[in-house]
């Protein structure tokens, strides 16, 4: 009965994985709606979508490390917040590449 309990944490968590990594993606509601963000907000949600993703990307790499964590959904938000982080590295990379005043 003990494992039944920590097979449905663990899914949970797992879970909780993925809806962490999916976060970002709220950045375009905003944009669909065509509304236009201050520059405040907009430096809040940006650090937001980059703890989001570095906090998904962390908690689904240890899921998938382990044996019993390994599940499509954890390899699914592992998938997710990589290319998230990615995607923001390269969007970062480009704009040091492209103004001269940054690098």
């Amino acid at each position: 009965m003990k494992s039944i309990g920590n097979a449905y944490k663990l899914q949970k968590r797992c879970r909780a994985a993925l809806l962490v990594s999916l976060l970002p993606l709220a950045t375009l509601f905003p944009v669909f709606f065509k509304v236009a963000l201050p520059d405040g907000m907009r430096h809040i949600w940006a650090i937001f979508n980059i703890g989001s993703a570095l906090t998904g990307l962390t908690l689904s790499a240890v899921f998938v490390k382990r044996a019993e964590g390994r599940n499509a959904v954890s390899i699914l938000a592992l998938i997710v917040s990589a290319a998230l982080v990615l995607l923001m590295l390269g969007i970062t990379a480009l704009a040091l590449v492209l103004n001269p005043r940054l690098s």
